[in-house]
């Protein structure tokens, strides 16, 4: 434990704190079984020490979240959960730009919810998504925004404004 690490623990009556990967200001901080997030620079909690697990995202707002065994999204400049806490899995976009859709799995089976909506825009009945989106083939495509959706061997693609799947 560095010697920042140490102050953060001590001053805010931590069991453990541990420098977040990539990140100078994000700590995982724990009390007991429970985890959270402390920025040093804030002073202070932006994720509550009351999960299971949490793991930073990549664009360093989401932050990945456990309770019993459930997955769920919060984030961090919303201050709120942004995917409740009722999945097997929860994974970010592919797409960098897109902070508000999250690809979520039960059991094998694969949808999409959107954090906007707040509500699932792809139900979760497919064995395997893609996000078409972000490269330069999608970007003026009809398809931008669509998702490429398998269901055993049939492949087709989903379009979350109709709710509807064109199969190939």
């Amino acid at each position: 434990m560095n010697e920042q690490e140490k102050e953060i623990k001590n001053q805010n009556g931590f069991d453990g704190v541990h420098e977040l990967p990539g990140s100078a200001t994000l700590f995982q901080a724990r009390k007991g079984e429970k985890y959270g997030i402390y920025s040093s620079s804030r002073k202070a909690l932006v994720v509550p020490v009351e999960f299971d697990a949490v793991n930073l995202q990549v664009d360093k707002d989401r932050v990945s979240v456990e309770k019993a065994g459930k997955h769920g999204m919060y984030s961090i400049s919303h201050e709120k959960i942004v995917v409740p806490i009722e999945w097997d899995f929860v994974s970010t976009s592919p797409n960098p730009t897109n902070t508000d859709t999250y690809e979520v799995v039960n059991g094998k089976k694969h949808g999409v919810y959107s954090r906007l909506e707040s509500k699932l825009i792809m139900p979760i009945e497919y064995d395997t998504i893609i996000e078409l989106v972000g490269s330069d083939h999608f970007k003026d495509s009809p398809y931008n925004g669509q998702y490429r959706v398998q269901l055993e061997e049939k492949i087709g693609r989903f379009d979350p404004k109709t709710q509807s799947v064109t199969w190939n």
